[in-house]
């Protein structure tokens, strides 16, 4: 069934960027023809962005080092535990989701891919 595409319908508290700003406190919904963001505006209002997968010209998931490895390491400010999606638009934009749990990024990620696929794109 093509629902069973769907790993992760909702990602609350995410951190939505694009190239003008980020909008912490992002919420992504997936669907069967789209992601929709709603992007907590400054004024507390709430802005819908929906991006159809015809419109995706592909992904790149970015996941750190889990904890373990990580305690090996000097502590640096780039060993942040944030998981980010970066999704490539044919419109030549670029939007980043900054996801705090990596269940749900990994979820996330597969669910594009999947869904992504239908459409005929490639992966970056």
């Amino acid at each position: 069934m093509v629902t069973d595409l769907i790993k992760i319908p909702c990602v609350r508290n995410i951190v939505f960027r694009d190239h003008l700003q980020s909008y912490p406190e992002s919420i992504l919904n997936v669907t069967l023809h789209n992601v929709i963001v709603s992007l907590k505006q400054s004024d507390g209002d709430l802005k819908e962005l929906w991006i159809f997968y015809t419109n995706m010209d592909g992904f790149q998931a970015k996941f750190p080092m889990k904890n373990e490895f990580r305690s090996q390491l000097p502590t640096s400010p780039s060993l942040s535990s944030k998981y980010t999606i970066t999704l490539r638009l044919k419109t030549l934009a670029t939007c980043h989701f900054d996801i705090p749990v990596l269940d749900e990024a990994i979820k996330l990620a597969e669910s594009l891919d999947a869904l992504i696929a239908r459409t005929g794109r490639k992966n970056l």
